[in-house]
């Protein structure tokens, strides 16, 4: 919700107890106004005597209810009980928690704001105070008139073609700048790329997390805190990669290396900059949030394209990161919904690192299995095995990047229900049980024709990668399972076992990946990367369990795993020619999901489609 300016009328209340009878419209002629004015609700003495609730600048909107669940003075929003039906007010419901029902009688919309309306509280069925009254300067909450689920839903297919249409852009520049460009030049961003873009990734890994699962009352004040913590981060990253440039210089042998890696890193601070673009996301507004985010690559594009076909070489590209990165931060800080300030508090950064620091830790436990992959498949295979484990490498980048967007495009809703355990559940099990719905079929089909898809399609000369390919396959089906786990640890400020599983993780596959690599080659990796997926989903597993006790995740797995396996029989059963064994197991895999998830499915569907909430199921039963 934008901004607190409806007027809110509560029917049937009674004498003697305390009611809400109005909330006065402020009509505030600017936005900047309407956004810092606080609204504070209190109940002053004796306000049994009266019908009405004083509105009072100074104190807090959401002071409706003491924190005991007595009728006073006193913290509401975390205890859910603002949400109490109506019909409950007169006979004391505001002492005790109750879904949200018949809420509101009238409302008036002012520019963005509205109040939440009787079919909305229907469909919403939260405790959050969020649908009756915005929280405390925080205008950048997502509408409350269009339910969280169908908003998700939205985001994910917002998220989809962005993503997909700037990763085409990517590619397509890819190959527009290497018609301009030798092999040597394309070499040398080759080379910046792969030595600077880990610490350049782990420098993103954290505080924007943070500042999304945060609550804090002044979303402004909250803002300016991880604006100033993203600046200190990236200073010292710079300084980190300034220090690195001349070393990987040394290392390399390539004098070119150093003055295009310190232009390079000139990127850290424009990105730094487009951390504006962080409360659009936090409020779920997708659209512009990745608008704002397409300025960068849009910019490098064209900005690389001119600079090649000038014949600027491998400064081409090298300028067209950087005019990327700050054009994006000149659009972003416009665009900024909050004035841009240093803010430095040192109870808030501790808060800060306690939650990133195991964050970082897991991102650099995955970039060292990545790492040693390569560097040791150069050692022992050479640079065709190199080629074959990158072929591999792309089966799980796919499907990763797929539970990426979905997982990023959920995290700020579970952040919002966070203290709503049965929405939690229900949000995990529906998201899980989508996920294994597309990507088991999608990782065995790919393990079951590997290799006329590799040896057909790709020629001959791959066929020694067809191994790898479908243990990667069957890699990428397994880790469907509990995907995002994650963002449900992040949302409960538990980061720290992403650390410990990416950890273990690391060990086993250094300490059984590489040397089954080293003895057996190709086939030998693909027996380690299994192993080190077993150990990681057992953990994923355990964690998951200590936070959601009751569901049932063994069950989960086998139902959703049913339309896959019943596929991969009838193919391993069946003999005949290649078109007829894929039909057959797409055939299977769709009649088996009709019968086994299609009233999920057609749950979702509904969402997408702006369906009534009455022909979904409700909220806090699992489908």
């Amino acid at each position: 919700m934008r901004d607190v300016r409806p007027v809110v009328v509560v029917a049937r209340r009674r004498l003697g107890e305390p009611g809400v009878e109005d909330l006065l419209e402020l009509r505030l002629r600017r936005r900047a106004q309407a956004e810092r004015e606080d609204v504070r609700v209190v109940p002053p003495a004796g306000a049994r005597r009266g019908l009405r609730v004083g509105a009072q600048r100074g104190a807090d909107a959401r002071d409706l209810v003491r924190g005991d669940r007595g009728a006073g003075a006193g913290p509401a929003a975390d205890d859910g009980l603002v949400g109490a039906a109506v019909d409950d007010v007169p006979r004391g419901g505001l002492r005790r928690p109750g879904p949200v029902r018949a809420l509101v009688v009238g409302q008036r919309t002012v520019r963005h704001g509205l109040v939440a309306a009787l079919a909305q509280g229907l469909d919403d069925r939260v405790g959050d105070p969020g649908p009756l009254v915005a929280r405390h300067r925080d205008p950048h909450r997502a509408p409350s008139y269009e339910p969280m689920r169908r908003l998700a839903a939205r985001g994910v297919l917002i998220n989809g073609a962005f993503d997909v249409g700037l990763t085409s852009l990517g590619l397509i520049k890819g190959f527009v700048v290497a018609a301009f460009l030798t092999r040597e030049e394309f070499g040398v961003f080759g080379l910046l790329a792969a030595a600077l873009g880990s610490l350049l990734w782990l420098k993103q890994v954290g505080i924007g997390d943070k500042y999304v699962q945060q609550r804090d009352e002044d979303q402004e004040r909250a803002f300016q805190h991880a604006f100033t913590f993203e600046l200190a981060a990236s200073a010292v990253f710079l300084l980190l990669i300034l220090t690195a440039v001349p070393v990987v210089t040394l290392v390399y042998g390539e004098n070119e290396l150093l003055a295009a890696g310190f232009v390079v890193s000139l990127t850290i601070v424009g990105n730094a900059l487009q951390t504006p673009i962080w409360p659009h996301y936090r409020s779920m507004h997708f659209a512009r949030q990745r608008t704002l985010q397409a300025i960068d690559p849009v910019v490098a594009f064209v900005v690389t394209v001119a600079l090649a076909a000038t014949g600027a070489g491998y400064w081409a590209l090298v300028i067209g990161v950087v005019a990327g990165s700050f054009a994006g931060a000149v659009v972003a800080v416009i665009a900024s919904p909050f004035a841009l300030r240093l803010r430095w508090d040192g109870g808030v950064a501790r808060s800060y690192l306690a939650f990133s620091w195991p964050l970082l830790v897991a991102g650099g436990a995955g970039i060292v299995i990545s790492q040693s992959a390569v560097l040791v498949s150069e050692f022992s295979l050479g640079l065709a095995g190199v080629g074959a484990v990158a072929l591999a490498s792309s089966i799980v980048a796919y499907t990763g990047r797929v539970d990426q967007i979905v997982t990023n495009t959920l995290y700020p809703a579970v952040c919002r229900i966070v203290d709503r355990r049965d929405a939690l559940v229900e949000v995990f099990v529906k998201s899980n049980r989508l996920a294994l719905t597309f990507g088991l079929p999608f990782g065995v089909g790919l393990a079951l024709f590997a290799e006329p898809l590799v040896v057909d399609g790709l020629g001959p000369r791959w066929e020694p990668a067809v191994g790898l390919v479908q243990a990667f396959a069957l890699v990428a089906a397994a880790d469907q399972l509990f995907f995002n786990w994650s963002a449900f640890h992040r949302a409960l400020g538990l980061t720290r076992p992403m650390a410990v599983t990416n950890v273990v993780m690391m060990v086993v596959f250094l300490c059984v990946a590489i040397p089954l690599l080293l003895a057996e080659g190709l086939d030998g990796l693909g027996i380690g990367m299994g192993a080190t997926t077993l150990a990681g989903l057992a953990l994923r597993s355990f964690y998951v369990r200590r936070i959601f006790p009751g569901v049932g995740l063994a069950a989960l797995a086998a139902k959703s795993a049913v339309p896959a396996l019943s596929g991969a029989a009838v193919v391993l059963l069946a003999i005949g020619p290649l078109t007829a064994e894929v039909a057959a197991y797409l055939a299977v895999v769709a009649v088996a999901t009709a019968v086994l998830q299609g009233g999920l499915l057609r749950e979702a569907a509904g969402y997408l489609a702006r369906r009534s909430a009455a022909q979904s199921e409700p909220a806090t039963r699992p489908a």
